[in-house]
């Protein structure tokens, strides 16, 4: 089975893979993802790479008898190795209109639904609008930081 048959089949399980992945060719195949997004992708209690993408991936992984090694980081650095050609697939991507341009996303198989928390005694933000004049606290280059520059708001505001 050739590296482009095991693409595929990742793709179609929503795990994203670069264009160019498709050509390179290695022994093994380098995965990686968010080291802080469970119960989806987490550093356990041993320090080992976890949650339900780490797990599928592995199955998959298995079952095909491919080699490969998962690694989990900030998401901002897998994003950077990812770009750099030193990572070939990333796991659990949120999909939007900018990353579809430079990423190719397999069938959406669930939706992850982005939270607020605020504090006690504060009402609830149910809306982007709401969080005007409020300072806010978000990962760097995640979904949730993309969605908020698209309406608007500066890195001074978070």
């Amino acid at each position: 089975m050739g590296k482009r048959k095991y693409l595929a089949i990742l793709l179609v399980l929503c795990i994203c893979v670069s264009a160019t992945c498709a050509t390179k060719t290695c022994d093994t195949l380098s995965i990686e993802g968010n080291m802080a997004f469970p119960p989806y992708e987490f550093i356990n209690e041993n320090g080992e790479p976890d949650g339900l993408n780490v797990d599928l991936a592995k199955e998959i992984m298995k079952r095909m008898k491919v080699p490969y090694v998962i690694r989990l980081n900030k998401w901002s650095e897998v994003l950077t190795s990812f770009k750099k050609g030193e990572v070939d697939l990333i796991l659990g991507m949120n999909i939007s209109s900018e990353r579809m341009k430079i990423y190719k996303f397999g069938p959406i198989h669930g939706y992850v639904y982005q939270v607020a928390i605020f504090r006690k005694g504060t009402p609830p933000i149910h809306t982007l609008s709401q969080f005007k004049n409020k300072r806010i606290i978000v990962l760097y280059k995640t979904i949730s930081e993309e969605l908020l520059r698209k309406a608007g708001y500066t890195e001074n505001q978070f």
